[in-house]
């Protein structure tokens, strides 16, 4: 069960099925990342934290590490995430 973790607890000696496990976040909760926002043709890149764990493709709550602003990021593979702003 390499690389994946379990959504609860689990007794010594119990069977692991399927639904008791999901892979390993992207991201967790506290951890740094680098946020990009984009805004037309500009591109700002800055620090923040993940509020919550977070998977490759999902929204993702952070909070910048300079002003403590909260905001909702699309999470890259990479770990890293990007906030499109129109405008």
């Amino acid at each position: 069960v390499l690389g994946l973790r379990l959504e609860r607890y689990l007794s010594e000696g119990r069977t692991v099925h399927g639904r008791m496990v999901r892979p390993l976040p992207t991201v967790c909760r506290g951890e740094r990342l680098s946020l990009t926002v984009i805004s037309g043709g500009v591109r700002i890149t800055t620090a923040a934290r993940a509020l919550a764990d977070g998977y490759a493709g999902e929204d993702l709550p952070v909070r910048l590490e300079k002003t403590g602003r909260r905001l909702d990021a699309r999470l890259e593979a990479d770990g890293n995430a990007v906030v499109e702003v129109e405008g």
